[in-house]
């Protein structure tokens, strides 16, 4: 679950802190891909990052490159685009393959 005080996982009837940061708004996990889920978040970083399960938690790999803008809902389509709602826009992207930059 994201929000603005940061990233939890739901276990149970517990949240527990993954990250703690401000303005995280939306995360979506990624077909064929299970071990990675992009987050999105708002000012004053703007954009998304990917998230990689490693060792029973959820860290920050990276941010990624080249979509700068508040990502407040995160859809990734059959054809695996990832589609960003940002107010008022609706962006269509696509990940290169080390899923570093779109």
């Amino acid at each position: 679950m994201a929000n603005g005080n940061g990233l939890f996982e739901i276990k149970e009837k517990n949240a527990i802190s993954i990250i703690k940061s401000d303005g995280f708004l939306s995360l979506c996990s990624l077909k064929n891909k299970p071990e990675y889920i992009l987050a999105g978040f708002s000012p004053p970083g703007n954009g998304l990052c990917l998230l990689e399960y490693n060792q029973k938690t959820w860290k920050i790999k990276n941010t990624i490159k080249g979509f700068y803008k508040s990502a407040y809902k995160i859809v990734q389509d059959r054809e695996v685009c990832i589609w960003v709602g940002t107010n008022p826009e609706l962006c269509r992207l696509k990940l290169n393959e080390t899923m570093d930059s779109v």
